[in-house]
C-alpha cells in the first residue's frame, strides 16, 4: 500500500442488509485525492478462524467526496488512496 502524507477525516454510515452492511464513506475534511483507491478485505470464516487472508478486493472511485460500498461480514475493508 502506498504511503500517506496526510490522514483525511472519514464520516461513515451504514446500514445492515442481508448480513452485509451497506455503506457511504465519505471524504470530509476536503482532502482530494490522485485518482482512484485499492480496496483491500481482510476476511474469514468467523471469529475463530486461524488463517483469514487479505486480498485486494478493486478500485474505489469517490464522486464529490463520497463512495458506497458494500462490506462483507466478518471482515475489514482498507481503502488506500
Amino acid at each position: 500500500m502506498k504511503a500517506c502524507p496526510r490522514a483525511a477525516i472519514l464520516r461513515f454510515s451504514g446500514s445492515l442488509s442481508g448480513g452485509f452492511i451497506l455503506a457511504v464513506l465519505e471524504v470530509a475534511n476536503g482532502t482530494r485525492t490522485a485518482g482512484p483507491g485499492e480496496r483491500w478485505v481482510y476476511s474469514g470464516a468467523g471469529p475463530g478462524d486461524l488463517a483469514p487472508k487479505l486480498e485486494k478486493a478493486g478500485t474505489v472511485e469517490l464522486k464529490e467526496g463520497k463512495t458506497r460500498l458494500v462490506l462483507p461480514p466478518v471482515s475489514l475493508t482498507v481503502v488506500d488512496f
